[in-house]
């Protein structure tokens, strides 16, 4: 019996040193995992480089439906489209040998004009033309010469160009397009008859002209003549205060 209890215990102590024998033969794995068997390359086999990291964002040549947010992309500078058509400049004034009067627009080519005429003004309508630089659109004013127009100016009016005559006094005037002779290729012309368009008034001019404008004018007295200016009241003078003597 006591024979038996040591080789059990024999027997146990000889299967824990193979354990212990077998634990030391195997380490355990530190975390590094290797190549698995199906990426093992064979002796001998050319090695074959990993491949580079995918990039974010676009790259190359491509389309996308995705809509552009506003305002992510530069800001587009609108195109200036030249006019087309004949230029015209300022207005011009010029008195004639016959004691008429005349207005001229130049041109830089000859184009078909219209003619409507209204109560106290007239309009030439030059087809396709057109002016360069605002102040060619300012007016010309005539009130202090003898002639029926008052001020003359170019509108533009779409694709057309308006010359707008005021008058002062009832006209007929005539007009025509012919070559010009300072340089310009064409002349638009508006005559107008000998008169007596200017009064005695030297005012009378610029009465004439804020009617049209629709600002008041002051009114002429019953010769003609433009009316006295009222003189100033002088100032009341401050009495000399009285000198007595300081404290």
């Amino acid at each position: 019996m006591r024979t038996s209890r040591i080789l059990a215990s024999f027997g146990l102590s000889v299967v824990l040193l193979a354990s212990s024998v077998a634990s030391a033969a195997d380490p355990a794995p530190s975390g590094k995992t290797g190549p698995t068997p199906s990426t093992a390359q064979a002796p001998g086999a050319k090695a074959v480089p990993d491949a580079p990291p995918k990039k974010s964002g676009p790259s190359g040549y491509g389309y996308s439906d995705a809509k552009p947010r506003r305002g992510a992309g530069p800001a587009v500078r609108a195109q200036h489209t030249p006019k087309t058509g004949a230029n015209a400049s300022f207005p011009a004034f010029s008195a004639t040998e016959g004691g008429g009067s005349r207005i001229m627009v130049h041109l830089s080519g000859v184009v078909p004009v219209e003619e409507h005429k209204a109560a106290g003004s007239v309009t030439y309508i030059l087809k396709g033309a057109h002016v360069h630089r605002g102040n060619d659109t300012n007016p010309l004013v005539t009130v202090h010469f003898n002639t029926p127009v008052s001020q003359a100016r170019l509108v533009p009016h779409g694709a057309d160009l308006h010359l707008v005559i005021d008058l002062r006094a009832e006209a007929t005037p005539t007009f025509k397009m012919s070559p010009a002779t300072q340089g310009t290729t064409a002349e638009l012309e508006v005559a107008f008859v000998k008169g007596n368009y200017v009064s005695g008034d030297p005012a009378a001019g610029e009465r004439a002209l804020h009617a049209h404008k629709g600002h008041k004018a002051a009114p002429a007295t019953a010769n003609g003549d433009a009316p006295a200016a009222t003189p100033k009241q002088p100032k009341h003078p401050r009495a000399p205060k009285a000198a007595g003597p300081k404290l």
